[in-house]
């Protein structure tokens, strides 16, 4: 696990690519979309996170944190043809995941899915996944610890 801070929304911009980069030179024989798995207190950065990847991705329109509609998905090209931006907070239960067609998603591995409140649903994820932990200090610091 590495562990970083971030002071302000250039930090958080730079990790978003530094992840980015990582993922972009990994070497995976995963049969199924790479996945960023966010967790961390309301607030922390979870779906500003998101919004950074995205854009450096080149997604033109707004990311909006997808809440209530529990996912959204942007048309990407390059390595990646999909960034799908998932909330799990308001699944309670992993037959929900079957309407969103969430394992065709999954089985993609051309998919970029970004799930806020992962956690929620870990048992239906593989185990080959990012994790990404934003957790707010005192001082109004962000503490990253990711793997």
């Amino acid at each position: 696990m590495k562990k970083i801070f971030i002071e302000n929304l250039l930090d958080l911009e730079n990790f978003a690519k530094e992840v980015l980069k990582d993922i972009g030179v990994e070497k995976t024989e995963n049969n199924h979309a790479t996945i960023i798995a966010l967790s961390g207190n309301l607030g922390a950065g979870k779906t500003t996170f998101v919004q950074l990847l995205a854009k450096e991705l080149g997604v033109s329109e707004k990311v909006t944190s997808p809440t209530f509609t529990i996912m959204k998905g942007y048309e990407l090209a390059g390595r990646f043809n999909l960034l799908v931006h998932m909330d799990a907070y308001r699944i309670e239960d992993l037959s929900e995941l079957g309407p969103l067609r969430f394992s065709e998603l999954l089985a993609n591995k051309s998919n970029l899915l970004c799930i806020e409140w992962a956690e929620k649903i870990q048992s239906a994820l593989p185990s080959e996944i990012i994790k990404i932990n934003i957790e707010i200090l005192p001082d109004g610091k962000r503490e990253i610890t990711y793997n």
